[in-house]
């Protein structure tokens, strides 16, 4: 297999990533300053904003977390050509090779820890609305 075609799939796939993950991006949740809604007696118990909130941060850890294991993907596949060329052929392409690797498993590292902190914010905020509850 030409390397040529493996490295041009490997950089359409992190740039296809990148892009994607710029584009969807979290965007600010609210107004700050803005007063707490006050719910009427007869109003649905669902809060359509705090529904899409919910959409909105299950999208972006599931987002996050297939684009981790993407990346991770894309690591070991570098890993593996990177060793094989570094061993068999020109030395620059498996350096080329493993470096893209170990930017990968950066990267990946860099996802998997924004998805443990979105994680623990949830964890917080069920925490936080439960306690409220039980005060009122």
């Amino acid at each position: 297999m030409p390397w040529v075609l493996l490295v041009r799939w490997v950089v359409r796939l992190a740039l296809a990533l990148a892009f994607w993950r710029v584009g969807t991006a979290r965007r600010a949740a609210g107004v700050p300053g803005a007063p707490p809604l006050r719910r009427p007696p007869g109003a649905p118990r669902i809060d359509p904003r705090a529904a899409a909130a919910a959409v909105r941060e299950g999208a972006s850890l599931g987002w996050r977390t297939l684009s981790a294991a993407a990346f991770l993907a894309a690591a070991i596949v570098l890993l593996t050509a990177g060793v094989t060329t570094t061993v068999l052929s020109p030395r620059w392409l498996g350096g080329l090779l493993l470096g893209l690797a170990v930017a990968s498993v950066g990267v990946s590292a860099l996802e998997l820890r924004s998805a443990v902190l979105l994680l623990a914010a949830r964890r917080r905020r069920r925490h936080d609305r439960e306690l409220r509850s039980s005060l009122s």
